[in-house]
């Protein structure tokens, strides 16, 4: 039997943590974008333009879940 290391089960935590936050993103962007709304003034507004902008919102949610994805089904040596 193969031993996971520490490293490998974190990241298979934030794999599906990954995918579970862009499933909610691509469900409810303007929700989900104004939920990151903290932090420096620049961080805010960046935030805030995406919750404008549920598109774009939709896709960076894509491209995380497609990230979570690789990562969870990556080959452990």
């Amino acid at each position: 039997m193969k031993t996971i290391s520490i490293t490998d089960r974190c990241l298979e935590v934030l794999a599906l943590a990954m995918i579970g936050e862009g499933i909610v993103g691509l469900l409810r962007p303007s929700r989900y974008s104004r939920f990151w709304k903290v932090g420096p003034e620049p961080v805010r507004e960046f935030t805030e333009y995406l919750a404008e902008h549920r598109d774009l919102t939709r896709a960076f949610c894509v491209g995380e879940i497609a990230v979570g994805l690789r990562l969870a089904l990556r080959e452990v040596a």
